[in-house]
C-alpha cells in the first residue's frame, strides 16, 4: 500500500519528498446510475437491492441526502424520510466498468495507481512534479476528467 503521508506541495517545480493523491468518488453507485439514466438527474435516487423487497440503501444521490437518506439505512426508513425517492436496483457490472475507466484515467497521470476500493484509489505522484506546474494543477486536471455535477466520469472530448 502506498504511504499516505505527504508533504504540502508548493507552487512551482519544487521536488516533493512524497506526493500521493487520494481519490474518492462520493455517491459513486448513485452517480453511475444517474450517468446511465439521465432522466434520474436531480431526483432523490437510492441504490438498493430489489426495490420490491426489503433492502438496504447502498448509495444515495445528493438530492436524496437532503432528506436525510444515508448508505446503510433500510429502504423502509429511506422511504419514510422521502416517500418519492426513486429506488434503483444496483448494477455491479456497470460499477466495475466505470471503476476500471477511472483507473485508466488515473494511469494517464502516474504509472503507480493503487485501487483501494471500487470508488477509491491512491495515485503516486512523486517523481511527476516536473510534468506539472504544481500539484494543484494535476489535481484539477484529474478532477476535470473524472467529475461532473452529475457523474463520476465525464464524456471524452
Amino acid at each position: 500500500m502506498l504511504d499516505r503521508r505527504t508533504r504540502r506541495a508548493g507552487v512551482g517545480k519544487t521536488p516533493y519528498e512524497r506526493l500521493v493523491f487520494h481519490v474518492d468518488m462520493d455517491a459513486f453507485f448513485a452517480s453511475v446510475e444517474v450517468m446511465c439514466r439521465p432522466k434520474l438527474r436531480g431526483l432523490p435516487v437510492i441504490v438498493c437491492g430489489k426495490p420490491t423487497t426489503r433492502s438496504v440503501v447502498a448509495a444515495a444521490s445528493y438530492p436524496a441526502r437532503k432528506y436525510g437518506i444515508r448508505s446503510g439505512m433500510s429502504t423502509v426508513e429511506a422511504f419514510n424520510l422521502c416517500p418519492h425517492a426513486v429506488p434503483v436496483e444496483g448494477n455491479p457490472g456497470q460499477y466495475i466498468y466505470v471503476s476500471l475507466e477511472l483507473l485508466r484515467i488515473y494511469k494517464e497521470f502516474s504509472t503507480i495507481v493503487e485501487p483501494y476500493s471500487i470508488d477509491e484509489a491512491f495515485i503516486e505522484m512523486t517523481g511527476t512534479e516536473w510534468t506539472w506546474d504544481n500539484c494543484e494543477e494535476a489535481g484539477r486536471q484529474i478532477k476535470a476528467r473524472t467529475c461532473t455535477s452529475a457523474s463520476p466520469i465525464s464524456p471524452r472530448p
